[in-house]
């Protein structure tokens, strides 16, 4: 699973895309990439501390699709020391608060 904050369903099953998507995945040691068609549609770059960032922009299609997967799509729930609590298995609250106030890990932040 990729976390792709950009998105508006922000957990990207990699599984469910090679298998019911039909897209192909290839890993390097730089970077994944995913065809579908033949034709490259995403990259994700890895950096130094093995951390995945997807290279690009999103594409919104309108259409009969794309308007059941945002009508489906969870609501985005704001960013609070407590859901990171939970997202780091629980891990002590004031732990939370000080690494967020270190700056220590990229991305973490609150609403």
């Amino acid at each position: 699973v990729l976390h792709v904050p950009s998105l508006a369903v922000n957990l990207l099953s990699v599984y469910t895309l090679t298998t019911k998507q039909g897209f192909t995945m290839i890993a390097s040691s730089d970077g994944v990439r995913f065809l579908r068609d033949d034709q490259l549609r995403m990259m994700v770059s890895i950096d130094a501390q093995l951390t995945g960032y997807l290279d690009g922009k999103t594409v919104l299609v309108p259409g009969p699709i794309l308007s059941a997967l945002l009508a489906a799509a969870p609501k985005r729930v704001p960013l609070t020391p407590d859901l990171w609590h939970r997202h780091f298995g629980y891990l002590d609250p004031d732990t939370v608060r000080r690494t967020h106030k270190a700056k220590s890990v990229r991305g973490l932040r609150f609403d």
